[in-house]
């Protein structure tokens, strides 16, 4: 059954993109999931959460901002994914909430993506601290948006390090 759904599922969405000049099939996702496509300098960043995701992303103190090369394939480069802890019961949960597909990775481009999610909150943010991987980039980005908020650097999501910034 679940082969069969997903060969149907294969068969109804379009291709993965060559390059970054494509329409994006909304249809072929959940209602509301895309956020914004944030274009800037022939580079294009795609970004999504539901609007449940985005109020407890805002309602968060604590974020953990990760990306990944492995899932990607191109033309974009690179997913970031912003995770809070959710309660669930008596214990805490540590789920993805907000992805950006990201076509390319520096500093201009993560200012825009951020301004960009800022601007997707209901509210500001609660956020008091970050972790997130040493890249200087993200780091830039981050406190031109969020002064205030402590970061710390992490080696990965399973350990992080000692070093605070």
């Amino acid at each position: 059954m679940a082969r069969a759904t997903n060969c149907l599922r294969q068969r109804l969405c379009p291709e993965n993109p060559k390059d970054l000049n494509f329409q994006l099939m909304e249809g072929c996702m959940p209602e509301g999931f895309f956020q914004a496509d944030v274009y800037m300098t022939e580079r294009r960043h795609l970004i999504f959460a539901t609007v449940e995701q985005l109020t407890t992303v805002t309602k968060a103190k604590s974020w953990d901002i990760d990306g990944t090369f492995k899932l990607v394939q191109k033309p974009f480069q690179q997913l970031v994914m912003i995770n809070a802890f959710v309660p669930s019961g008596d214990h805490t949960n540590q789920v993805p909430l907000l992805f950006v597909l990201m076509s390319r990775k520096s500093t201009k481009y993560y200012k825009k993506v951020m301004k960009k999610v800022m601007h997707l909150l209901p509210i500001q943010p609660a956020v008091q601290q970050v972790s997130l991987n040493i890249d200087k980039a993200i780091w830039k980005s981050l406190r031109s948006f969020l002064p205030t908020v402590k970061l710390e650097g992490c080696v990965s999501w399973t350990r992080p390090c000692g070093g605070r910034y």
